[in-house]
């Protein structure tokens, strides 16, 4: 026997549900970089993406699956006016980096980016709207290069900032919510011999 939150769940009542999507989704994008060198030791990069989507879910069955939890007995009745929900955006993306190199072996680094998505799992399993899915991310840090290149050992802080992500609803399994903001804050080491 299965349960939910303590609560006994009689899988005999359960029923399947037509279910009816349609996904139509036009996406396009262009991207363009800029890089330019100070001599040998500063160098600079600068960029942008602008991204174009277009989408449309329609759900079918969407008033029968919803009207099956207060009046089970027409059924038969409801397959008519479906759901219709839009996803649109046009986003610009920045980022830029620069890179500064005051002795051929170590240099210091950083960059900044910002992207923007849609994430339609959250359309396909619920009742909302996508929100665009906006991520925010810093980094710098410290390269050394020793033994002509034969030993590279980098570090590097970092700090992503999302907003908008798809998460499980907490109180309704099998359905998913955008929720509010997370960071993810970190240091990173790598060393190549």
């Amino acid at each position: 026997m299965l349960e939910e939150f303590g609560k006994p769940i009689n899988l005999s009542t359960i029923q399947l549900l037509p279910v009816d999507l349609t996904l139509n989704a036009n996406y396009g994008g262009i991207y363009g970089r800029y890089h330019i060198s100070f001599g040998e030791k500063l160098h600079l990069s600068v960029g942008a993406r602008f991204d174009h989507l277009r989408g449309k879910l329609r759900d079918e069955q969407y008033n029968t699956r919803q009207s099956l939890a207060f009046i089970p007995t027409i059924f038969p009745t409801l397959f008519s006016n479906p759901q219709i929900r839009r996803a649109n955006g046009d986003f610009w993306s920045p980022q830029g980096g620069v890179v500064y190199r005051p002795v051929k072996f170590f240099s210091i680094f950083a960059s900044a980016s910002e992207s923007n998505n849609i994430d339609f799992t959250t359309a396909l399993n619920g009742t909302i709207t996508p929100k665009p899915i906006r991520s925010v991310g810093y980094d710098g840090g410290f390269k050394f290069e020793l033994f002509n290149s034969r030993l590279i050992a980098t570090t590097s802080v970092f700090e992503v900032r999302k907003t908008n992500l798809v998460v499980a609803d907490p109180l309704q399994a099998n359905r998913l919510l955008q929720t509010g903001e997370q960071t993810n804050k970190g240091f990173e080491f790598a060393l190549l011999a």
